[in-house]
């Protein structure tokens, strides 16, 4: 999967931990209640996600950043509510010589 900057991974860059990435997702308020009652459960899956994305890494393979494997797989299992697919939608790159 190629990684279209939005603006639910810019908010996620700043967590180096998985820790970080989860308590990130409850102060913007993305995670859905199960994401809220089962901690221990997103962050087994978020380790999952960032094992995959360093083995794809590792072998070379072009696709989107840590952030975005792990924001991608947190919201196909349920743990990431409508505000958070909203952010993940959020284009925030902009082209060169694109107006405003």
């Amino acid at each position: 999967m190629a990684e279209i900057l939005n603006a639910l991974t810019e908010h996620l860059y700043g967590g180096k931990t998985l820790d970080e990435i989860y308590d990130i997702l409850r102060r913007e308020r993305c995670l859905s209640p199960v994401g809220i009652e089962r901690r221990a459960q997103v962050i087994a899956v978020a380790v999952d996600a960032e094992a995959e994305w360093r083995r794809d890494d590792e072998r070379g393979v072009v696709g989107g950043t840590r952030e975005y494997r792990i924001a991608f797989t947190l919201m196909s299992k349920g743990y990431l509510n409508a505000r958070a697919k909203k952010l993940f939608n959020k284009i925030t790159y902009k082209q060169p010589g694109a107006s405003a």
